[in-house]
């Protein structure tokens, strides 16, 4: 929200899909991945996001549009990375992450 984001809904799941943040930005929706791991692990958050998430990511999103009737609606994919530092911490807001 401290980002300019009107959260409109968090963790929607469906049998097959779950979206961690949908949100609106400057009349944008946009549907966000959330990914968090400690400061120094292996893998950076953001390369955690395989193919596979992906695919169920803008599956769920066409899911929700269609339950809610969002037709030419400007949509935008974004991931969010979380780094641990202790008890604080690091979160990059990549915009346009993903291709519709």
């Amino acid at each position: 929200m401290r980002a300019g984001y009107e959260i409109i809904e968090r963790n929607y799941k469906t049998p097959r899909f779950e979206i961690d943040i949908i949100a609106r930005e400057r009349g944008v929706l946009v549907f966000a991945e959330v990914r968090a791991r400690r400061a120094g692990a292996m893998v950076h958050p953001l390369e955690t996001v395989d193919r596979s998430k992906v695919q169920r990511l803008l599956l769920g999103a066409r899911h929700y549009m269609a339950r809610r009737r969002l037709f030419d609606v400007p949509v935008r994919f974004d991931v969010v990375s979380v780094e641990w530092h202790g008890e604080r911490p690091r979160v990059e807001i990549i915009r346009n992450a993903l291709t519709w």
